[in-house]
């Protein structure tokens, strides 16, 4: 009897790797965004708020928001000192997303719920995604290696999300 639900145990996880492999090769692609799909925006602040719906170029930042020139973002190794990017916000989504640098080529957001920070390049290119890099740590103000103490998911077209390409090489 013993031998039996072994057998079947290895069946079962032979199964679910097998069907996991066959999910994962026919997962369906993210398309790649041209730029003729992209609103031709740039560091303008005026510009990205007229398309992201915001009014003058003002936005309109949640209760609580930092005040000051800089604030602390907590991470599980201590607090990492910040420029306060909500003051130069291109846009505050449903208040629970702050919309740091938008363009064509590239997106920086913070999520205000877990603390974490997007870079979405929208298109296929390495060097891009270098430039996203280095704006966002120069925006923050920060090393690169409290870059990688916080939580950053870099997005590109046609590929899974990944963490900050200089962490894990020299910084934990």
């Amino acid at each position: 009897m013993k031998k039996i639900l072994i057998v079947l145990s290895v069946l079962v996880a032979v199964g679910l790797v097998y069907a996991g492999i066959i999910w994962f090769k026919n997962r369906p692609e993210s398309p790649a965004v041209t730029e003729s799909e992209v609103p031709v925006l740039g560091g303008d602040k005026e510009q990205n708020m007229d398309f992201l719906g915001g009014a003058g170029g003002q936005v309109s930042l949640p209760a609580g928001s930092p005040a000051g020139d800089t604030f602390t973002i907590s991470t599980p190794t201590g607090g990492i000192k910040v420029k306060n990017f909500y003051k130069t916000a291109v846009a505050v989504v449903e208040e629970n997303q702050v919309v740091i640098f938008f363009s064509e080529k590239y997106e920086l957001d913070y999520s205000i719920y877990d603390g974490s920070f997007d870079i979405v390049v929208r298109v296929e290119d390495q060097k891009t995604r270098l430039e996203a890099e280095k704006d966002l740590i120069d925006r923050l103000g920060i090393s690169r290696a409290d870059a990688c103490r916080l939580t950053v998911s870099v997005s590109m077209p046609k590929a899974d999300p990944a963490k900050l390409s200089f962490c894990g090489i020299f910084f934990k």
